[in-house]
């Protein structure tokens, strides 16, 4: 991956976020707390990223088999990371928008978290196309992630936060899996 790619990424999934939040959530003081909460959760995200690298740095064999898989995220270069702090951002917005409109419609969050659990688990069996088996790595966590972030979202104060730090120490712990 190289910048400029980097760029595009970033701004796409900056632009759908913001694209989103507008459509589908017009609650302004709530808006503001979204973007307070991305704002912190994504700091924290980019800070602990370089630190990685440089703590518990990769195997050469294992950089030839992220390469080889292009699975390029646990590669913990600025420009990987950027793109995945950015995602999640973007799939953090999307999972947020889901469950507080249904949550108009329907008051039972069991439902709700059930409903949203299916989800985003359907949503991530295309990631098979992209990684082949590899992408058994995020289908079958989806089934879990999709029950705390809906609950966490629905049953916390700063839900949203809590959602996104969950969402990003999943990706570290990857990060942290391909090097040890």
């Amino acid at each position: 991956p190289t910048i400029t790619f980097a760029l595009v990424s970033v701004t796409y999934f900056t632009a759908s976020s913001i694209l989103a939040i507008h459509l589908f959530y017009s609650k302004q003081k709530e808006s503001f707390n979204i973007f307070i909460s991305i704002t912190i959760s994504l700091a924290i995200f980019c800070f602990i990223i370089p630190l990685l690298d440089n703590v518990i740095p990769l195997h050469p064999d294992t950089i030839n088999l992220l390469f080889d898989k292009k699975f390029f995220y646990p590669l913990l270069k600025i420009e990987t990371s950027i793109i995945k702090a950015f995602d999640i951002t973007f799939q953090q917005i999307m999972i947020y928008l889901f469950v507080m409109k249904y949550l108009e419609v329907v008051k039972a969050k069991s439902d709700i978290i059930i409903k949203f659990t299916t989800v985003f688990f359907i949503i991530h069996i295309p990631l098979f196309v992209l990684f082949g088996w590899l992408a058994l790595i995020f289908i079958i966590p989806s089934i879990v992630a999709g029950i705390i972030f809906s609950y966490v979202i629905l049953n916390f104060k700063r839900g949203l936060f809590y959602s996104f730090i969950i969402h990003q120490l999943f990706y570290i712990g990857i990060a942290i899996s391909y090097r040890i």
